[in-house]
C-alpha cells in the first residue's frame, strides 16, 4: 500500500486554513542562482512587511543559498537540489516538501507550467505564481502577470503583491543586505 503525506498547514489544528487575514506559514520557493536569489529577496521583504506575523521560508537551490541569510525578508532558509535531477524527481521532492512544511501561502517565481500544477497538488490555501496559461488559471488562487521584458526584481514584486492585494511602494523592488551580516562576514 503505497501512502502519501498529508498535507500539513500552519493552522492546521484550527482545521481548514482561512484565506482571510495573515498566512502563519509562507514558503518563497525561487529557481536559478545567486541573482535570481537576490532580486527574489524583495518580494520576500515585501510579504514580510504585509505580514509580519508570518513566518517566511525560502526555497531555493543549494547552489544559491550563500547569500541568502544576507538578505532581508526570510526566517527560514531551505535549499533543494534541482540541476542533475531528473524532472520528475525534483517535482516529487518539491511537492513533499511543500506538502509537509506547514505553510498556509506560497510564492514562486518559475514560470513553467509544472510550477501552478505543483502548488496546486500541494494543497496549500494560497498559491502565487505567474498567469502562463489554462492550468494557471486553474491553479493559482493569486496570479500575477508575467512580465519578462521588465526588471526581475519588479517581476517577482509583482508575485508578492498578487498575494497580499497591497502594491508596493517605489523602492521596494531593489534587494536590501542586512547589516549586521555584513559587517560578520567583513571582519
Amino acid at each position: 500500500r503505497f501512502l502519501l503525506p498529508a498535507p500539513v498547514h500552519a493552522s492546521a489544528s484550527e482545521g481548514v486554513p482561512s484565506l482571510r487575514g495573515a498566512p502563519e506559514g509562507l514558503a518563497g520557493l525561487v529557481f536559478g542562482g545567486l541573482g535570481d536569489v537576490v532580486l527574489f529577496s524583495p518580494a520576500l521583504r515585501w510579504l514580510a512587511h504585509c505580514w509580519p506575523n508570518t513566518e517566511i521560508t525560502l526555497i531555493a537551490e543549494s547552489r544559491s543559498l550563500g547569500i541568502a541569510p544576507l538578505l532581508e525578508g526570510s526566517h527560514r532558509i531551505q535549499s533543494i537540489e534541482v540541476q542533475g535531477k531528473p524532472r520528475p524527481v525534483v517535482f516529487w521532492e518539491l511537492w513533499t516538501l511543500l506538502r509537509t512544511g506547514g505553510f498556509d501561502a506560497v510564492v514562486s517565481c518559475g514560470s513553467s507550467p509544472f510550477i501552478p500544477l505543483l502548488l496546486k497538488l500541494s494543497e496549500i490555501p494560497r498559491r502565487a505564481g505567474y498567469q502562463t496559461g489554462k492550468i494557471s488559471q486553474w491553479a493559482l488562487t493569486h496570479p500575477a502577470q508575467l512580465k519578462t521584458g521588465t526588471y526581475a526584481g519588479t517581476m517577482y514584486l509583482a508575485l508578492a503583491e498578487a498575494i497580499t492585494a497591497r502594491p508596493a511602494e517605489a523602492g521596494w523592488e531593489k534587494p536590501v543586505f542586512r547589516p549586521a551580516r555584513l559587517a560578520e562576514i567583513s571582519s
